[in-house]
């Protein structure tokens, strides 16, 4: 039998190639993986912050001798590996409440049902953002 010098350059060219496209590959589904670890993150974050924000609207509704004014920072939206929080607006209709960040083009919300009590009114009608007062007073 005799050796071809060819063969051994394709068959390691061959080689090669599969160990980059194995390398991309892996790389490629490390990096979705992390992205979809940070959307799960921040819809959990949403949730969290929907479900405070109509707990302190249900206890401040139950305040009903009386007028009061209730305040509640509401907490800020972090991402794994950022340091700056991230901006969300929150939608508090009278059937649910609704978180909304935009993450690099997309826009991510969570939604929670949820019953406005009559009688108070949430910042004048004004709009509610993360890392802000919520202000809460009755009629």
């Amino acid at each position: 039998m005799r050796s071809s010098k060819g063969q051994l350059s394709v068959d390691m060219f061959f080689a090669m190639l599969y160990i980059v496209v194995l390398i991309t590959a892996l790389t490629t589904i490390a990096h979705n993986y992390i992205e979809n670890q940070r959307i799960i993150a921040i819809r959990f974050q949403e949730r969290r912050i929907a479900m405070q924000v109509a707990k302190i609207i249900n206890y401040a509704s139950t305040l009903k001798n009386g007028e009061f004014t209730v305040t509640y920072d509401i907490p800020k939206i972090y991402i794994l590996g950022k340091t700056v929080p991230m901006k969300c607006n929150i939608d508090i209709g009278n059937e649910d409440i609704n978180v909304i960040v935009t993450y690099e083009g997309s826009i991510i919300y969570s939604t929670i049902p949820f019953v406005k009590p009559n009688g108070i009114t949430i910042n004048n009608g004004g709009p509610v953002k993360c890392g802000e007062p919520l202000t809460i007073e009755n009629i």
